[in-house]
């Protein structure tokens, strides 16, 4: 008996002993993560989006399961355009402002070498006729209806967009914008947010890195069977040299990547807050799977595809600041869109981008259009026919860096598949973003939120609640 309870104790001791050692890393981590995000969603709220601190705390950073949030303390300068935050004087992280890029979570990075590399201001095309009707410009006219879209049905599935049936599990529905036949039908704001207010797009913004691929794919910059993709990935025997664009698209890489935002520490809120080189961390991961042969989601390729972007428009990093603006924004009209990038001045291009609601529904229409924009092609042609086939190994729910289902993650738990249109696809974010493009219909939807609980909105609910409005094209 006392052997065996010499041994419980010991049993005991090593579980402990294990448990502080890995506290050692993850909380002083966990803090760090935290001061990362801190100071990264206040200064885009503040300088891109223009909101107040106390919103920003309480309706985003802090909101449901973030409220441990609550604790850092900002420290604001908005003549320097920073933020900086910590945790009871620990994991002290800054995030820095930039004309044209956004916002830069410094990562230790020197923030005078960041702001060095910023060498002359990011040129974006006049406006134009902003009183002109949407798209062309943004003056909105729903006066007028098509008879064809149910009035009714619309007004509802608009209503239950912005309704809270579940107190303690919010959806907090920013904007919706409803797109028909190239013309906004319906839009509507929630909260403190207007038509002009940029919004995060998280995971949208990786609809923006196909488009700028495909626009450099045409330019004859980039080719999808290209490899030896990266300065690391340039030594033939090692196996990463064999990783082409297209495993990248379509993501088939194979390299490791923890995906799950639920693993506070796995890899993709480190690589959001806590590197000074995203695409590096995600490209330096193991490879586990011969490329080609397994599927599976990773913010961290988009990064990768992000550098691969920057590579292939050359060393004036200035070019490649440009390049999102005059090769996309501009030319489609997104004049509030900017995209973020790390301390390394590479774009984050898994998910800091801020675009308008309108400017959001731009981006939709391009991809509705065939990549033809106002009757100019931007996209190479057959570029959202290769977008929308199915990658290998996805079980046909993911094409090239587009989502041909509503990933199971953001749908609510025990709910069966609604039979929604076979040539719909989406755009999907964190906090329940989309972009929802249904040719069949012509009609492309956006919503943007931050439910932060799984089930507080229900994404194919919303889609099938406004087809009803729509009369099919069969």
């Amino acid at each position: 008996m006392r052997l065996r309870r010499r041994w419980l104790v010991r049993i005991a001791a090593a579980v402990i002993l294990c448990a502080l050692v890995g506290a050692a890393y993850a909380v002083p981590t966990a803090i760090r993560i935290g001061a990362g995000h801190y100071v990264k969603m206040m200064c885009s709220g503040l300088f891109l989006s223009k909101r107040e601190v106390k919103a920003l705390v309480d309706k985003e950073i802090a909101a449901d399961l973030n409220g441990w949030l609550e604790e850092y303390v900002p420290v604001i300068d908005r003549e320097r355009g920073t933020v900086e935050a910590s945790l009871f004087g620990m994991g002290t992280t800054k995030a820095v402002h930039r004309e044209g890029l956004g916002c830069t979570v410094l990562s230790g990075a020197p923030e005078d070498a960041v702001r060095r590399q910023l060498t002359r201001p990011i040129q974006r095309a006049a406006s134009g006729n902003r009183t002109a009707l949407w798209p062309e410009g943004d003056r909105v006219d729903l006066s007028a209806l098509p008879p064809q879209i149910d009035r009714e049905r619309l007004s509802a599935a608009m209503r239950a967009a912005f309704e809270e049936p579940q107190p303690r599990s919010l959806k907090r529905t920013r904007a919706v914008v409803v797109v028909h036949k190239g013309r906004i039908v319906a839009e509507d704001y929630g909260q403190t947010f207007k038509p002009e207010t940029p919004m995060m797009g998280w995971g949208l913004a990786q609809g923006a890195v196909n488009a700028l691929v495909g626009i450099l794919v045409k330019e004859g910059k980039l080719r999808l069977e290209g490899r030896e993709l990266l300065p690391a990935w340039r030594d033939p025997s090692d196996p990463k040299a064999q990783i082409a664009l297209d495993h990248l698209m379509r993501m088939t890489s194979g390299l490791v990547f923890d995906q799950s935002d639920a693993a506070l520490v796995g890899d993709l809120f480190p690589m959001l807050y806590t590197q000074t080189d995203t695409a590096a961390f995600a490209a330096g991961k193991a490879l586990e799977a011969e490329p080609g042969t397994r599927w599976a989601f990773s913010s961290g390729t988009t990064n990768i595809v992000s550098r691969v972007v920057r590579e292939a428009l050359g060393p004036d990093l200035n070019d490649y600041f440009s390049f999102p603006y005059r090769g996309l924004f501009d030319r489609i009209g997104m004049g509030s869109a900017v995209l973020e990038a790390d301390a390394s001045g590479t774009f984050v291009g898994s998910h800091f981008l801020y675009a308008t609601a309108r400017d959001w529904a731009r981006l939709g229409l391009l991809f509705l259009n065939d990549g033809v924009w106002q009757g100019e092609r931007l996209l190479p042609e057959g570029w959202v026919r290769y977008s929308t086939t199915p990658a290998p190994g996805s079980d046909g729910a993911f094409g090239a860096h587009l989502w041909l289902e509503v990933p199971e993650i953001m749908r609510p738990s025990g709910t069966p598949r609604r039979d929604l249109p076979a040539d719909a696809f989406y755009l999907v974010g964190f906090g329940g973003q989309l972009i929802a493009v249904v040719p069949s219909r012509e009609l492309v939807l956006f919503r943007s939120g931050i439910g932060r609980y799984r089930g507080a909105w229900d994404p194919e609910a919303f889609v099938a609640r406004f087809l009803q409005a729509f009369p099919s094209a069969e």
